[in-house]
């Protein structure tokens, strides 16, 4: 009964899943096809009809133009496609009943017996709001359609930077008649540019170094301002360098994954930092206004609006602000109107802004909702475009200010209480939209193990509903598929689980919407960066927007239906791979959130340092600094290798146990389905795929082992002998290791230096997004930690510091960053009674070094 049930249930959403996919049950046969005969409507514009006849030329098919004319050619192997408003569409679909940015497609077999596709689509939703784009001229609908009809032939879109190309096209056996239409208005991918990812600088207008010229210290040269945006970029030998033309011309490939993905919008952060101006007007200039309003023409070419993220006063990460407080309202008023009207001189559609001037420091509320109100009548009022704030989850902020009669100003209409500072936007203009944001791969009601001082995030969602429920402003759900900085993608620790996640909050968020009688506008998602697997969550999160996938009641099943359509390019593993996926995301569901060891879940008390996700993730200096301080960490905390006393420690070995053998189990099944697909003859595209989906998980499997062997081997009870072999078996761990990672870098879709060597970029990064994870920085300086070979890795909490905390806070003090470091290095604290050698240790946490820390060398 049990087996029967089992194979019921499989049919059953197997049903459905080809239900949700493509409006009916469509068999489909693998056929080679030499020439395919198109024609395109006005409706694609020029970009997009170029852009499918290049996909359909890497896949050795020759396009020739569709007409009347050619019927008498055909025969029963001829293929022809239809998009947009051409002749045969506008005969064979009819958009009727097709809803704003929905898309139609119907084929069958002509008389002579050649298959017939057809698609349409409709424009882009105007939602009362200007564009800088003409949604008339390119409808969104048509050119989501294309790429849906693309993806019906065999074509997948997981990576922005490589498409999956068939060999063969898959042709339908039976007529098709289809429809789709988003579930949500607004479906926007922000790329946090804050951190340098594969698109940070051509997104930016930069070039790459920013600069033509750099000194060894990492300062711009005398020369700088004279060679930024030229093509006399003469870099130093010592200088990683792209153009941002090269880098431009990339670009075709993230606006189709956006389109193929069912996005609308993109959202991008401007960066900016005073000291830029002293070396060329770099930030406000017109060369780079002009190199951005070039993206986004490109941009509106696909049909996909632009936005930009300007924080008004917060300096974090080089966020480009726009007023200083030292300056008069007068002035700071001045500065929001020319900063708006500089945006939209470039063309983006929309502008988002940054609350407080940090993620943990704020101005008076006062003065931040007059800073609002201002920024969202120039925006809305102005230039009748949309004007959005991100609502962040930190803690500890409120609105304390009290009126004459000694009542709050700003009281919490839910409660009375001085409201969150976050959630201030509550009483600005109507015009200003708000963005309830969550972080890491938590869910809404996820124990999310004191994450930025968080247990969960129940109240982000309650005040997200509440807010949609006063119907007075936009609101999108804005979640993240990666955080970046020691959590997730620079581990790396592959997530599958985030996109689960995303998915679930929105499923979740469409129930109480049915219940409640509101409605959301959309959501933001907030990626940082698609290799280590992370494209993976990263398509499961748009197209999840888009359909919520509502019709299926078991969440699982529904993660499996998302997945469908992304894998359907593995063929014949296409099922075992959605499966492997699936169970590895209900297991990190199990061990890294629930964190539970053989079904027993921790107390909440216990989960403060027994979190899994904890222990897979790496830290660095400041995180560790911040945890001595007694100062609210943004990531999970646990029992850190010094704290052998821990009472707590036998629950964590049994926890790290636990997470051993699950992602062992797990990167075993990967590599068999590895083998059995290799050995089967799947495709060379689809099988490196395949491989590196499988190293993702080798190296989950080697982060938990490893994290085994170290904790073992400080322990107390441990002889010293057998010590020694632990921490050799730690080395040798990472020594293979580093021949899985060497090969997942020899695969990335950029070049590798761009996004993970040891360079100055516009960020306050040295380094690329994933240097950490090409050095396996955590495991060797977890390994370090171990070893205690050196007082500085034995205690202190600046070891191997890779950040810049003056830069990171408030966009300037790299060169001061360092000199302070020398100075303290080499005299101390020579009128104080703290010891020189503490001193030397701390003076770490100042910067990092100037030049690359090589590991396992400089333990």
């Amino acid at each position: 009964p049990a087996v029967m049930k089992e194979n019921f249930m499989k049919l059953f959403w197997t049903a459905n899943l080809c239900l949700a996919v493509i409006g009916v049950i469509v068999q489909s046969a693998p056929v080679k096809i030499g020439k395919v005969y198109v024609e395109y409507g006005q409706n694609l514009g020029a970009t997009v009809p170029a852009r499918l006849n290049y996909l359909f030329g890497k896949a050795g098919v020759t396009v020739e133009a569709y007409s009347s004319d050619v019927d008498s050619s055909l025969d029963a192997g001829s293929l022809v496609l239809t998009f947009g408003n051409s002749t045969t569409s506008n005969k064979f679909v009819s958009l009727e009943d097709v809803k704003l940015e929905g898309f139609k497609i119907t084929s069958q077999t002509t008389t002579n017996g050649a298959t017939l596709i057809s698609s349409n689509g409709r424009p882009l939703d105007p939602r009362g709001k200007s564009f800088a784009i003409d949604r008339d001229a390119v409808h969104y609908g048509a050119v989501v359609g294309a790429y849906a009809v693309l993806e019906q032939l065999g074509f997948s879109f997981l990576h922005p930077m490589e498409p999956i190309i068939p060999k063969l096209l898959n042709l339908p056996t039976g007529d098709i008649s289809t429809a789709e239409s988003p579930y949500w208005p607004t479906r926007t991918w922000h790329i946090h540019t804050q951190h340098p990812l594969e698109f940070t600088e051509v997104l930016n207008g930069f070039d790459a170094p920013m600069f033509a010229h750099y000194d060894e210290q990492g300062l711009p040269t005398k020369e700088a301002s004279e060679l930024a945006f030229s093509n006399k970029h003469k870099c130093q030998p010592h200088q990683y360098c792209e153009s941002w033309e090269s880098m431009f011309s990339t670009l075709d490939g993230l606006f189709e994954w956006l389109m193929a993905n069912r996005q609308n919008r993109v959202e991008v952060l401007l960066l900016g930092s005073p000291k830029w101006d002293l070396y060329g007007n770099l930030t406000s200039g017109p060369e780079r206004q002009a190199r951005l309003k070039r993206i986004n023409t490109l941009a509106h070419s696909y049909g996909v609006l632009m936005g930009a993220d300007i924080p008004i006063a917060n300096a974090q990460q080089h966020g480009w602000k726009m007023i200083s407080l030292k300056d008069t309202f007068e002035q700071q008023t001045l500065d929001i109107q020319n900063r708006v009207d500089w945006a939209f001189a470039a063309e983006y559609d929309f502008i988002s802004t940054e609350s407080g001037l940090s993620e943990f420091t704020k101005p008076s509320c006062d003065l931040m909702l007059s800073l609002f109100n201002i920024f969202t009548e120039r925006i809305s009022g102005h230039w009748n475009r949309e004007a959005v704030t991100k609502v962040h989850c930190s803690t500890s902020q409120f609105c304390n200010e009290k009126d004459d009669s000694g009542a709050y100003k700003y009281p919490d209409p839910r409660t009375g209480e001085p409201i969150n500072f976050n959630f201030l936007p509550t009483y600005a203009d109507k015009g200003l939209g708000v963005m309830p944001h969550t972080v890491q791969v938590y869910s809404f009601s996820d124990p999310s193990a004191n994450s930025y001082g968080n247990e969960n995030f129940t109240y982000m969602s309650q005040y997200m509903n509440w807010e949609a429920g006063l119907g007075k402003r936009e609101v999108l759900y804005y979640a993240e598929t990666a955080y970046w900085v020691n959590v997730d993608v620079d581990v790396p620790t592959f997530l599958p689980l985030s996109g689960q996640r995303r998915l679930a909050d929105l499923r979740y968020t469409a129930q109480q919407e049915k219940i409640h009688k509101f409605r959301i506008d959309g959501q933001v998602n907030f990626e940082s960066g698609h290799e280590f697997g992370y494209y993976l969550s990263n398509a499961v999160t748009a197209r999840a927007v888009w359909n919520p996938r509502t019709e299926i009641k078991e969440e699982w099943a529904a993660y499996g239906a998302a997945l469908a359509p992304l894998l359907a390019a593995f063929g014949d593993f296409a099922q075992p791979l959605q499966d492997l996926i699936v169970k590895l995301a209900k297991a990190q569901a199990e061990v890294l959130v629930f964190s539970r060891v053989n079904g027993a879940t921790p107390s909440d008390e216990d989960l403060l340092k027994l979190s899994g996700h904890a222990y897979m993730s790496g830290a660095d200096s400041w995180v560790d600094l911040e945890r001595m301080l007694g100062l609210s960490i943004t990531q999970p905390d646990k029992i850190h290798l010094q704290e052998t006393s821990d009472p707590n420690w036998d629950k964590m070995t049994a926890l790290l146990k636990e997470l051993r053998e699950v992602f062992a189990l797990s990167a075993k099944n990967f590599k068999d389905l590895l083998t059995q697909a290799t050995e089967a003859g799947l495709e060379q595209q689809p099988l490196k795929f395949l491989q590196e989906l499988s190293d993702c998980v080798q190296l989950l499997s080697a982060r938990a082992q490893h994290n085994t062997l170290l904790y073992k081997a400080v322990h107390p009870s441990t002889s010293a002998d057998e010590r020694t072999a632990l921490l050799l078996q730690g080395r040798h761990l990472l020594s293979e290791t580093q021949t899985v990672m060497d090969r997942l870098v020899a695969n990335f879709r950029v070049p590798a230096d761009r996004i993970s060597s040891w360079r100055q970029g516009p960020t306050v990064y040295p380094y690329g997004y994933v240097w950490a994870a090409r050095t396996l920085y955590y495991f060797w300086r977890d390994q370090g930690v171990a070893e205690a070979r050196t007082e500085r890795a034995a205690v202190s909490p600046c070891y191997l510091n890779r950040q810049e905390p003056l830069e990171l806070a408030f966009g300037w003090g790299k060169a001061l960053e360092q000199a302070l470091r020398v100075l303290l290095e080499k005299r101390g604290l020579p009128k104080t009674k703290i010891d020189p050698e503490v001193v030397k240790l701390m003076a770490e946490c100042l910067s990092p070094p100037l030049k690359e820390i090589r590991l396992p060398r400089d333990l």
